[in-house]
């Protein structure tokens, strides 16, 4: 056990983020604004890998608590509420800091905080405490519940509010480089996210608007609602997406988004009625559920696989990656087979699924990896591809795209 107090704590801190390879689990009660955060912890965490992410807070005190900040860890990662917490612990890797500072800026540069590092055996009981926590005594945090309690709350001050008249006493490094997966990048990144937000629009348009195809999965119908403002109605959506050179407009502001996916849903519908089919997409999900089953997926050849691609629409506008794809020199039948039974039928969590796919197999990006996921998986996660980022966009969720 070591002592960490003033500059010592600070630095300690951050040379652990720096190496930070498998995870990082912080427990605040008190979450700062994200431009002061990425001063204390950096962006490694907000950077698209394997790290394990979570923020373990108190959303009964949401005085204190930035909603950007809590929107970004849940792009991130995963973020819990447990009422009544008041440690303050900062897991990375195998290393644990136990220490009296809150995760904000004026803790970390303008109060006298102290901790101890934890490593060995008494790491692990401090990790094996916070994972009991998280599991077993918290609550996992939805959009919809940060929606709900932001609305109750004060408007977020632009500055720090609790150390106010406090001088500066401790150096934080400069704000890194902007956050790797906000507005545009990092589509694995924020799949949990980007999932939350497709849960709340759909939550939307079930409540206020008439189903059109109440047989198929209710994220098959939006994503014809994302699929129709992208290539009709005088593509509303079109502007959201990324341009040809990387031009980016922030999400659209919305004044009252439930009038406004009404509107829009009024016109989907009237789409439809007129002999638009959207009901393919049940088709080809069942397509992909057969040919990659637990059972088929490590027997499928090169036709079955042709016929999984030609069922994602990533793949069929871009044919260049399909035929690159299924090259023998570029990915081996029995590593496609693997990759593809890990991804579908793996344990780890989904978006490490998908990360270490994309990164084992060529010319299966982003695009790929998703819409293979949300094809098989209908009923748990949307369709992903550039059309749905700029839909979800346009309706003000700041996606990646």
């Amino acid at each position: 056990m070591k002592i960490l107090y003033e500059q010592l704590l600070v630095d300690q801190l951050q040379k652990l983020m720096k190496a930070s390879t498998e995870r990082i689990w912080i427990a605040s009660p008190y979450i700062g604004g994200i431009s002061a955060i990425s001063r204390v912890l950096g962006n490694k965490w907000q950077t698209p890998s394997e790290i394990s992410v979570r923020l373990l807070t108190d959303l009964s005190v949401c005085s204190q608590i930035s909603f950007k900040t809590l929107e970004t860890f849940f792009k991130s990662g995963k973020v819990n509420t447990l009422r009544g917490l008041h440690a303050k612990i900062y897991v990375i890797d195998d290393s644990v800091i136990i220490a009296s500072a809150n995760l904000t800026e004026t803790a970390f540069s303008r109060r006298y905080e102290m901790g101890v590092l934890l490593e060995g055996q008494e790491a692990k009981e401090a990790i094996a405490r916070f994972d009991l926590w998280w599991k077993e005594k918290s609550t996992p945090v939805s959009l919809q519940m940060i929606k709900e309690i932001e609305s109750r709350c004060a408007p977020e001050p632009t500055q720090p509010q609790d150390g106010n008249g406090l001088a500066n006493l401790w150096n934080l490094p400069p704000q890194p480089n902007a956050n790797p997966i906000s507005s545009g990048q990092g589509k694995l990144g924020d799949f949990d996210f980007f999932v939350e937000c497709y849960k709340h629009l759909s939550g939307i348009y079930t409540r206020r608007c008439q189903r059109i195809a109440p047989n198929i999965p209710i994220f098959l119908e939006i994503d014809g609602l994302l699929d129709y403002l992208f290539h009709h109605d005088g593509q509303p959506s079109y502007e959201y997406a990324r341009t040809a050179n990387n031009t980016i407009l922030p999400p659209r502001t919305i004044t009252n988004i439930d009038a406004e996916i009404i509107r829009c849903a009024e016109n989907y519908n009237r789409w439809v009625d007129a002999g638009n089919d959207i009901s393919w997409r049940w088709d080809r999900s069942q397509i992909i559920q057969n040919l990659l089953s637990h059972e088929a997926v490590l027997l499928i050849n090169r036709k079955g696989l042709r016929e999984v691609l030609d069922c994602l629409n990533c793949m069929n506008s871009r044919p260049g990656n399909k035929e690159g794809f299924l090259k023998p020199e570029n990915n081996k039948l029995i590593d496609i087979r693997r990759n593809l039974n890990m991804l579908l039928h793996g344990e780890d969590d989904i978006k490490i699924r998908m990360v270490r796919c994309k990164k084992a197999l060529k010319h299966f990006g982003d695009s790929s990896v998703q819409e293979l996921v949300g094809f098989y998986f209908p009923d748990q996660y949307p369709l992903r591809n550039g059309n749905s980022n700029a839909g979800l966009r346009y309706f003000g969720y700041d996606v990646s795209i």
